[in-house]
């Protein structure tokens, strides 16, 4: 099984970039999604190796994304 980074950004061009970096470079699946409490909702229905939250974002900040 890949293992998966999960990508939390509310810029949409920065979540293209990294998903499109990680995935041509390494053997890696990588997800993307603009909001705090739609990675919660990835997390909780499959499995997550790895999460790289934007810190700064409207609503859930990336702070608090990874406490939860």
């Amino acid at each position: 099984m890949k293992q998966t980074v999960l990508i939390v950004d509310d810029n949409r061009d920065m979540t293209r970039f990294l998903e499109g970096l990680i995935k041509s470079n390494m053997d890696i699946e990588a997800r993307s999604v603009h909001m705090g409490e739609s990675a919660l909702s990835i997390i909780e229905k499959s499995t997550v190796h790895c999460v790289l939250a934007d810190m700064k974002m409207p609503g859930m900040d990336g702070m608090e994304l990874l406490k939860i």
